[in-house]
């Protein structure tokens, strides 16, 4: 294969095979809305901040578990039925759907470190292809066998790319309605906590509207 017909080749394969970006990639699933889209685009463009956001949500989780740790403590002291019980469960739930929220970003920020290695990896193997098509000589069969090793590869990566780009949008997408179904479950569970029926404690209200 000359170098021109293996520069044709890769060059049709990348426009069949890619996604570009976050928008050409809603092409291939449900559309989501355009504000997730711009987020998205935003998030993968700010890499340098990437190991900056991974740090400050570590550091808030581990906030969260001490706190966690110093409601346990005063839900074990204070009076059943008591408001300082309802307030302390109140605020345990908060942290239980912070840290969940939490983890869930963190996920994400995950992959959009993973999206943005495949990336530079995708650029290198098609450096790689544009030193051999730049030989306008027939390939040795080692070489051969190196160039279709090399698009193997590419098309792997490819491949992993556009899979990461369409997990990104579902994750987000999800992330909306985790934020709705949360604010639903806090609210349900005050109305629960400041329940009128006084024999029971405030967690007895709780365990007994989770097991309904």
């Amino acid at each position: 294969m000359r170098g021109p017909e293996l520069a044709e080749t890769i060059a049709n394969f990348v426009s069949t095979n890619r996604v570009d970006n976050v928008r050409s990639a809603v092409d291939l699933n449900a559309t989501p809305t355009r504000k997730i889209v711009s987020k998205i685009e935003a998030d993968i463009k700010n890499t340098d901040k990437l190991a900056e956001e991974l740090q400050k949500l570590s550091d808030r989780m581990e906030e969260i578990d001490r706190l966690d740790s110093y409601i346990r403590q005063k839900l074990s002291e204070v009076e059943p039925g008591s408001e300082d019980e309802q307030k302390f469960f109140e605020e345990k739930m908060k942290l239980t759907q912070e840290k969940d929220a939490l983890v869930r970003k963190q996920d994400y920020f995950n992959v959009i470190g993973t999206l943005n290695e495949t990336t530079e990896k995708i650029a290198i193997v098609q450096q790689k292809l544009a030193h051999f098509a730049m030989n306008d000589d027939y390939k040795t069969e080692e070489e051969k066998q190196m160039i279709d090793s090399l698009m193997r590869e590419l098309k792997e990566l490819v491949d992993q790319k556009n899979n990461l780009t369409v997990e990104l949008m579902a994750k987000e997408e999800e992330e909306e309605e985790h934020d709705e179904r949360s604010r639903l479950t806090l609210e349900r569970t005050q109305n629960f906590l400041r329940g009128q029926q006084e024999p029971l404690s405030a967690s007895k209200r709780l365990m007994n509207w989770i097991r309904s």
